[in-house]
């Protein structure tokens, strides 16, 4: 399992980083670790889950 995921890993930074084949876009997936994005100031998607989380306090 662990091995898979690091494979996965590795894979998907080649990917970003152009080594496969044009640049991927990176994906934005929100979640809790948005409350310490250093880029959640500039990101929609982020905004949108931190106040969807806070309405449901």
């Amino acid at each position: 399992m662990a091995l898979r995921r690091t494979v996965d890993g590795v894979r998907r930074y080649a990917e970003l980083r152009g080594h496969l084949g044009p640049p991927a876009e990176p994906l934005k997936r929100p979640g809790p670790p948005c409350r310490w994005c250093a880029l959640r100031d500039d990101c929609v998607e982020g905004q949108e889950y931190l106040s969807q989380a806070d309405d449901h306090r």
